[in-house]
């Protein structure tokens, strides 16, 4: 589990590194919960396999560009930020629905 403030959907992509998950966003950051959860998409990562292919540093360096890009670029997702737990980081965006 990344956070109690989501509740997975179903799964709906997997890359190399990471997976896809469609999820809502059940509470807000004080911890309360939200009457009408909005859909996003989660990357979740796992941190010992990123790490023991020595990937943490592309990582961070993923997450420097999406900061610097959100909202400036019409091909990228909207990126909302990141979380991380002891064994993953998941990076969280505006759902797009094709």
């Amino acid at each position: 589990m990344i956070s109690d403030r989501y509740e997975v959907v179903r799964k709906i992509g997997e890359g190399s590194f990471s997976s896809i998950f469609l999820a809502k966003v059940v509470k807000n950051e004080e911890g309360d919960f939200i009457d009408s959860p909005s859909p996003i998409a989660l990357k979740i990562m796992n941190k010992g396999y990123l790490d023991s292919i020595n990937y943490i540093q592309y990582i961070v360096a993923e997450k420097e560009i999406l900061c610097k890009v959100r909202g400036k670029h019409p091909f990228v997702c909207d990126f909302q930020g990141v979380h991380q737990t002891q064994n993953f980081i998941s990076f969280h965006f505006s759902f797009l629905k094709l």
